[in-house]
Parts: structure tokens; sequence; C-alpha cells
């Protein structure tokens, strides 16, 4: 593994785990703030019903207190008393029970006894002010709620437009890594790492390595500006993608440079489609209402069992290359033979008289 490699899987670990964090403290500040309306209400809710009680107590003593100037006691407070006391008082469940008595939820006073009385408490369900208080504080609950959500709705959209960005950027640099910025074929680097997965791969068939350059494309850059030679360049590789499509790569490895892997049934093969090549860097490009012509020139050589070395073959196909320059523009050469036998110069010729 390159250290590029290694250096895209740590940086997707670590957006990864990033955003996992994000997500894990969404959830615990969500979950956080409803414990805390939780606490809220129950710590609010048992004030309020110690104060009740407090209250309910006082308005009870203060009852007793005048029962006792008429003259009742405990005996004296029936069922038929204790529920008009509670009507006025607005208290739920009042009852008399012995002093004893032991209940959880219900608030008690403790009666006076008289000598030889047994002594006497009354209880009653205290009010609940649990309602009224979230009746109270549900407003402010949801439009708290409400800013919380709208707030981490946003971090967490920019943080997936920021992931969104990192990918796509990510993408690009890695098509960038491999590929030519103007005219978007392979570069060199790509093209070596197809090379070697063909010799690895293929089980039969031809391999060629093709060394493609053009000619007379300084003078275009000279004549017509570089603007136009861009131009060019990316009309042609257009050709020669579409020409190399199911047959091979081809890839951009120099200004006019370019270099393709094909595997084929025969050397025929590739050397009709080194023709073609040639015959598409021929054909006129329109550019800004002017007709750019240029050539070109290829070198082809084939693997063998002798020589099945990236390097090596590169180094033959360029020589072929060389060798095509040398003995007339737009030919093609095939390493170790007559350029002049697979030649491609009427094609040029052609174009060039049209």
């Amino acid at each position: 593994m390159s250290g590029k490699d290694a250096g895209m899987i740590l940086a997707k670990k670590d957006r990864k785990s990033t955003a996992q964090l994000a997500y894990g403290l969404v959830a615990i500040i969500l979950v956080a703030f409803i414990a805390s309306i939780g606490i809220t209400v129950n710590m609010a809710s048992h004030i309020a019903n110690r104060r009740a009680v407090l209250t309910e107590a006082k308005l009870l003593h203060t009852e007793i207190n005048m029962l006792h100037k008429f003259g009742y006691s405990p005996p004296h407070l029936t069922p038929a008393k204790l529920t008009d006391i509670s009507k006025r008082l607005d208290i739920f469940g009042l009852r008399i029970v012995p002093a004893s008595t032991r209940w959880l939820k219900d608030a008690s006073v403790a009666l006076d006894a008289e000598i030889g009385q047994p002594r006497m408490k009354l209880i009653w369900k205290p009010a609940s002010p649990r309602s009224e208080i979230i009746s109270k504080i549900a407003p402010i609950v949801v439009g708290l709620g409400a800013a919380i959500f709208a707030a981490l709705f946003f971090l967490l959209k920019r943080h997936v437009r920021g992931i969104r960005a990192l990918q796509e950027s990510e993408r690009r640099n890695r098509f960038l890594a491999t590929h030519d910025n103007l005219t978007r074929l392979p570069n060199r680097e790509h093209l070596d790492m197809e090379i070697d997965r063909t010799l690895n791969d293929n089980d039969n068939g031809t391999i060629a390595v093709l060394c493609l350059d053009l000619d007379n494309f300084k003078q275009v850059n000279d004549t017509h500006g570089h603007h136009a030679g861009d131009e060019l360049l990316k009309q042609l590789s257009a050709r020669f993608r579409e020409t190399m499509t199911g047959s091979g790569v081809i890839a951009r490895v120099g200004g006019d440079e370019f270099a393709s892997v094909l595997t084929v049934n025969c050397k025929a093969g590739a050397i009709n489609l080194a023709r073609q090549l040639v015959s598409d860097a021929c054909f006129p490009v329109a550019s800004e209402g002017q007709a750019l012509q240029v050539g070109a020139s290829v070198g082809i050589t084939f693997a063998t069992s002798y020589c099945s070395d990236r390097k090596q073959l590169m180094k033959q196909a360029d020589s072929a290359l060389y060798q095509s320059k040398h003995s007339g523009r737009g030919m093609v050469s095939v390493y170790g033979e007559n350029p002049a036998s697979v030649s491609s110069l009427p094609v040029l010729q052609e174009y060039h008289a049209a």
C-alpha cells in the first residue's frame, strides 16, 4: 500500500470518527435536555407540593381553632362536618384517623385530644400542582426545545455538507492524481499502473505499447496561441479516447505526447489502431472559426516472453517513435522493423492535400 492510499484511508477513518462523535454529542445533548426537563418538573412539583401542604395545614389549623372556640372537639368532627370543611377549604379527601395511622402519600395535621381521649389527626390528599406547572413551563420548554433542535439541525446540516464537500474534494483529488487536468485523459502514473496490471493479468492475446507524438503542434501554439493549442489537445484527446474504447487505455504523458497500452489478437490489430490514431490527429480541429491541423507519429512495441518489463517496453516504444519521426512524419513504426513496412504516410498526405 502506498503512502497516498494509506493517507486516504486514514482521512476516511477520521471523517467517520468525526461524524460518529458529532452524532453522539447530538444524542447526548437531546437526552440531557429531556432529562433536565423531567428533573425540573419533578423539583418544581415537589416544592409546590410542600407549599400547598403548608398552606392547607395552616387553613386547617385556623379552622380547628375556630371549632375549638365553639366547643368542637375531635369526636364532634363527623363525616358531614369534614365534608363541609373540605368544600369550604377546597381540600380533597379530608378525614379523621388515629394518630398512629400512617399514610405515605397523604398530608396530616395532629388534633389536640382531651384527657382520656385517643389522639387523632386529620389527613387529606394534598393538591398536586404538577399539571399547572407543566402548563406554565410547557411553552418555555417547547420554545427552548425548538431552538435547540433548530441549532442542532443547522450544525448537523453544516457537518453533513462539510463531509460531502470533503468527499467530493477527495474524489476530485483522486481523479486529478491519475488524470491530466486539461484533457481528462489518464496521466503517466495511471498508464504505468495500467501497463503493470495488463502484463500481470494477461492470459492470452498480444500486448502492445504505443507512443504517439503530435507533429507541428508547436507551430499551432506559436501561430494561434496557447489557448488554441489547449483546445486542439482537448478535441484530439476526445477522439483518441473514442478510438481506444474497448481496446485499451491512452494517456497524455507530456505536452503533445501520448502513450497507450492495449491487448489485441494480433500485431496487425495494434498497427491498424495506431493508423486510426494518426488519422484522428490529422483531421482538422475547429477553434474560434479557424481550422487547426497537425499530424502524428507513432511507435509501437509488443511484449514478448523475453521482454515484459514496463520500463523496457516504454523505452522500446519511444525508440520506435523516434524512428517514425526521423523517417518521415505521419508514420507508424514497430520496434525492430522497417518503418516503411507499416507507414501511415498516405493518410497524412491525404489530409494535407485536402
